[in-house]
């Protein structure tokens, strides 16, 4: 047995491929190989495709509920803004209302009340309709919202009620301002705004 296999053995280690079949076989092997590699790559891309539309989606969706909570903040802070300053409005000429200081000017003249009044940068403008309805008294300084105003105390023609008439410049904040007549404070408010002047007439309730 020893020479038959070693007679078996040496029958095969003398037989080699020719040159063109082990080209052959290199050339099916890396043909093989580069099928397979591409075959990965397509793959991943295709992996990578899906990852990156799934990826763009969920941004957009992101950006998109972002967007809504900014548009409903922004609405939701105008509207208590506006709630805001006009309370605070209210509460600050209700106050000085109720307090019935005496005037600092007794002029019953809105043309010697401009001249005395001299520290108010606006100009001093009754408005139309409050002069067929009001007779002035006289007026003082005071403020709104921290801008100078003149408190101006003035009398009803029918009634001989006393109100108070609360005018300043118009300003960005007072502008956020709702014109209305409401009762606060015990005291009847109207506000309104008319040719960059801010107005606020003051009655007992």
């Amino acid at each position: 047995m020893d020479k038959l296999d070693k007679s078996i053995k040496n029958y095969y280690l003398d037989r080699r491929l020719s040159a063109d079949a082990l080209d052959r076989m290199l050339d099916k092997g890396h043909q093989v190989a580069r099928e397979k590699a591409t075959e990965k790559v397509g793959i991943g891309k295709l992996f990578d495709f899906q990852k990156s539309k799934r990826f763009i989606a969920s941004q957009w969706r992101t950006s998109a509920v972002a967007a809504v909570m900014l548009v409903v903040i922004v609405v939701a802070q105008s509207y208590y803004f506006q709630r805001g300053v006009s309370e605070l409005v209210l509460a600050e000429i209700a106050m000085n209302h109720n307090k019935h200081l005496d005037v600092e000017f007794p002029y019953n003249n809105y043309e010697a009340l401009r001249v005395a009044m001299n520290r108010l940068d606006f100009t001093l403008e009754p408005p139309v309709a409050l002069l067929q309805n009001f007779i002035l008294i006289g007026g003082r300084y005071c403020s709104i919202q921290g801008k100078l105003a003149a408190q101006l105390k003035v009398k009803n023609r029918n009634t001989d009620g006393i109100s108070t008439l609360y005018v300043t410049a118009l300003t960005d904040k007072l502008k956020k301002t709702v014109s209305k007549r409401v009762v606060y404070d015990n005291v009847t408010i109207e506000l309104w705004q008319n040719q960059g002047h801010f107005y606020g007439l003051a009655t007992d309730a």
